[in-house]
């Protein structure tokens, strides 16, 4: 059976005609999705592709609220299974946006400050074994590519400047828009910011209370992960309604009865049975 495809496409998407045709003189079964179809029917695929453009015309920044769908929400949810996930120039950046790449912040070509199209060199520095698309390469391999976009990895540069600025501030002020700016930058960003901050602690009100909200929530993901992570070691069978019911969780304590269930239980039915 041909592996099934999924081509995302979003307003503002170009080249997704030439993509699907790319996969399936590869031997795939592609097909291109719009973003306003139902996003669970992209569970049924067994890999998915972001292609280029300028999504949503890349408002924002490139990639930003394409990362905000309920379609790359179920492609991440996806990857995070163990299916192959493939971005493409301007699906590179979604796919930075949404943190499948890691440390990475997107950002205005620096220091030229504008769109680039070059052929550039790109070497594998890293084992090859990180990623199914360089599974078969060596560290040191070369390959030529196409460099095509105005806005690439730029955390570093994100958090320098950002300092400067609010230390010219009044305390108060200071405070606030510290506050406001960590909130508002992207994962990677705000990690080298945090860096050159050395432990910054946040002070407003305002601040303390959505960072609380989203240590909660970070983790409640990390037990729910550790909870199919057992599950899976274990040999339990997770279904796909079990497994939203995990991930859609936000109750730490709850998923941590369910963890400790796991080590001992026989299915997930005796997991998940929580009468409170």
């Amino acid at each position: 059976m041909k592996p099934r495809v999924a081509v995302l496409v979003f307003p503002g998407t170009n080249s997704e005609e030439e993509t699907v045709d790319a996969c399936r003189d590869a031997g795939m079964d592609a097909r291109a999705i719009l973003w306003s179809e139902p996003p669970h029917d992209l569970r049924d695929y067994h890999g998915y592709v972001i292609p280029g453009g300028f999504a949503y015309e890349d408002r924002v920044r490139a990639g930003a609220i394409a990362a905000k769908s309920p379609s790359v929400a179920v492609v991440r949810e996806q990857a995070e299974r163990g299916k192959l996930v493939l971005g493409l120039c301007n699906g590179a950046q979604v796919l930075a946006e949404v943190g499948l790449l890691g440390p990475v912040a997107i950002a205005r070509n620096l220091p030229s400050g504008h769109f680039q199209c070059r052929i550039v060199d790109v070497e594998l520095a890293a084992p090859g074994q990180r990623c199914a698309f360089t599974a078969g390469m060596v560290p040191g391999t070369t390959m030529k590519m196409a460099m095509a976009h105005g806005e690439g990895d730029q955390g570093a540069a994100i958090a320098a400047a950002v300092l400067p600025a609010v230390r010219g501030l009044d305390e108060e002020r200071a405070r606030f828009y510290g506050d406001l700016v960590l909130n508002s930058l992207n994962e990677a960003a705000r990690r080298a910011l945090e860096t050159m901050m050395k432990g910054y602690e946040y002070q407003s009100d305002f601040a303390k209370k959505y960072v609380a909200q989203g240590e909660a929530l970070g983790e409640a993901k990390a037990s729910a992960r550790a909870l199919l992570t057992v599950l899976r070691a274990r040999g339990i069978a997770v279904p796909d309604g079990a497994r939203e019911r995990i991930l859609g969780q936000k109750d730490p304590e709850r998923l941590e009865r369910w963890l400790e269930k796991a080590a001992v239980a026989a299915s997930i039915a005796e997991v998940l049975d929580d009468p409170s």
